[in-house]
């Protein structure tokens, strides 16, 4: 058994921030975090998405987004939280990115927007 060494969870760890904001029950949160990072984008309702992307390449692996959703426009939403220092960041940012715009296409459907926001 674990022994509870705080009383409040540390949403900054991939858990807790997946658990707070990733969530259907917690999804006006996730719009508050999103209108106030993004506040020219006007976000009036989400639905969240598959996190789960297999890789088209069978020998490549995939990615699982931390949050994944989409607004009522059509944008996309990659919401990842970064706590440790990571070399190559905005470049798995640029990789992670591709997936929604993959699936996108191989449906054929314009690709409207697709945002991918690192807290970092």
């Amino acid at each position: 058994m674990h022994e509870v060494t705080s009383r409040y969870a540390n949403i900054l760890l991939d858990y807790w921030f997946k658990r707070t904001f990733g969530r259907e029950i917690s999804k006006r949160l996730m719009l508050l975090v999103l209108r106030e990072i993004i506040p020219e984008v006007d976000i009036q309702d989400i639905t969240y998405r598959n996190k789960e992307h297999p890789n088209p390449f069978p020998n490549d692996q995939g990615v699982v987004f931390d949050i994944e959703c989409q607004s009522s426009d059509g944008t996309r939403f990659i919401v990842e939280m970064q706590l440790a220092e990571q070399h190559f960041l905005m470049e798995r940012a640029l990789f992670y990115s591709t997936f929604s715009i993959q699936e996108q296409l191989l449906r054929g459907v314009n690709i409207r927007s697709c945002l991918c926001i690192l807290l970092h």
